[in-house]
């Protein structure tokens, strides 16, 4: 069986378990690239996929230089580097990993200087781990009509991951209560900020399914994509 065909399958797969488990919801699947080279991604391209997560931007740049086609979206969904920041303008559809008013700021500045507007999401940290990126639930409440301010971006939702111990253990209580409140802190937000969010983007292979029961309206797969043990 050919690469293409393979991906074709997995992704038919993803798809029914959105049937599914979303309800109906439009759900985007983005297909986690950051591990795989340029041959498997242009095979999942073929195969249908049309969203691209990747998260070292040196490593984007140089696969964006390659394969571009049109109507593909690549996402960056990597830690930002404030030294990197000025390479990321107009090369991606939506950074997800937007955390910290810091970064906002920049990301404002370089964006607004060169007449662009960079779609993002701010990264949400929904544990007690301060060592994990992302603002904290508090902090985004007390900063988001700050950052519906800056120019040069569009706060366009919210990214979270689950605490890694959840999802290894499909720990299914704990990953639903874990998905629900970043649902209701997104809805607080455009209760406060009087903005739509319209974008959650939450759940990986390994919990995806516990995300779209509590109102994802994005998913990132990698693993269950490109598992090469599996190919």
């Amino acid at each position: 069986m050919s690469l293409v065909s393979v991906i074709s399958e997995r992704l038919e797969r993803l798809q029914e378990s959105v049937a599914v488990n979303a309800s109906g919801r439009d759900v985007t699947i983005v297909a986690v690239s950051k591990y795989t080279d340029l041959e498997h991604i242009q095979a999942a391209y073929s195969a249908g996929f049309r969203d691209f997560g990747e998260s070292r931007l040196q490593d984007v740049l140089a696969k964006q230089e390659i394969f571009f086609p049109k109507g593909l979206n690549w996402h960056f969904i990597g830690t930002l580097q404030s030294n990197k920041l000025a390479k990321s303008v107009g090369r991606f559809t939506l950074i997800q990993s937007l955390d910290s008013v810091a970064h906002a700021q920049r990301l404002s500045e370089l964006n607004d200087l060169q007449e662009k507007c960079q779609a993002c999401l701010l990264q949400i940290n929904p544990g007690e781990d301060l060592s994990r990126n992302g603002f904290t639930p508090q902090e985004v409440i007390d900063k988001i009509e700050f950052l519906f301010d800056l120019p040069g971006i569009s706060i366009d939702g919210l990214m979270s991951m689950a605490p890694p111990e959840q999802s290894l253990n499909r720990d299914e209580k704990a990953l639903e209560k874990t998905f629900e409140a970043i649902r209701l802190l997104r809805d607080e937000l455009a209760r406060r900020s009087g903005k739509p969010l319209p974008t959650l983007s939450m759940g990986m292979s390994q919990d995806y399914e516990f995300a779209l029961r509590q109102g994802t309206t994005m998913i990132r797969i990698g693993q269950a994509i490109f598992d090469t043990k599996k190919l």
